[in-house]
């Protein structure tokens, strides 16, 4: 689902302290959602209607209906306009922890369904968000890891690791490979992001290649390249799939801890 970079129009940037990774990440995802998360006060919960999701964001061909993010006990769900009127009526009566049951999310892909048109696909994906500091950083060093350069990349690319969304991260030095002798066999680096690309540093994990997992080399690259973004001032941030279990124990391993939890109602096309 990757495309070219593309840079979108930033509306608004809440103010954040740099230096303190919790109010850094408010911001960052309070532009996605069109709201200033960082001004809500524990146990808040707030719908609102955002023009970003008319349209895909950097790296998605398709948009999301609906983004909920459920951060440091605060809840901010961003709608398309058609939405908000459904989503506020489903959301406003739960609590916090109500909003994750799988019986609300579904109730939200519902309603998206039924006001979007029972024609429109819907997919939806759920999934924690996670940050690390270099006091929490645990660095992996069993296995051969290198940061990739320019002169990498074709014998990286034979294995199908390496895609165009790494080449900022090749040039910005945040992207590292570890090697099983002469092959490279693991990869991680950081994705562009489209605001505040001077204080986080979105982690892009291809992954490991079949007969090499299970033994470290994941959690090596992912140190690494936490490392390095670290250490320009970023503060990296880890998506990943609540489906996807070794992924999200390579992050914790490594030393990442959570900033909130996601739902996304992804729109896939029209019949």
């Amino acid at each position: 689902m990757t495309s070219g970079p593309r840079q979108d129009a930033v509306a608004f940037v809440p103010p954040f302290t740099p230096g303190k990774p919790l109010s850094v990440l408010d911001a960052f995802f309070s532009v996605y959602l069109g709201c200033d998360i960082g001004d809500m006060a524990p146990g808040a919960t707030r719908v609102v209607a955002s023009p970003r999701r008319e349209r895909a964001e950097l790296r998605y061909t398709e948009p999301f209906a609906l983004w909920m993010i459920v951060a440091q006990s605060r809840c901010a769900v961003s709608v398309r306009g058609e939405l908000m009127r459904r989503v506020t009526r489903i959301v406003r009566p739960l609590g916090i922890e109500r909003l994750r049951d799988p019986q609300a999310t579904q109730r939200l892909v519902v309603a998206a369904t039924k006001t979007l048109g029972i024609g429109r696909r819907m997919t939806a994906t759920t999934g924690p968000i996670l940050y690390c500091t270099a006091k929490t950083l645990r660095m992996w060093r069993k296995h051969d890891c290198r940061r990739v350069t320019s002169l990498d990349v074709p014998v990286i690319e034979q294995t199908g690791l390496y895609g165009p969304s790494l080449d900022r991260s090749v040039d910005q030095g945040t992207c590292f490979a570890a090697w099983a002798g002469s092959h490279p066999v693991s990869l991680a680096g950081t994705y562009p992001v489209p605001h505040l690309q001077d204080a986080v540093a979105d982690l892009n994990v291809p992954g490991t290649l079949e007969g090499y997992r299970n033994q470290g080399f994941g959690r090596t690259v992912v140190s690494h390249a936490t490392r390095a973004a670290l250490d320009i001032g970023l503060v990296p941030v880890y998506m990943t799939a609540d489906s996807n279990v070794q992924s999200k124990r390579t992050a914790r391993a490594v030393g990442y801890r959570t900033y909130g939890w996601q739902f996304q109602v992804i729109i896939q096309g029209k019949d």
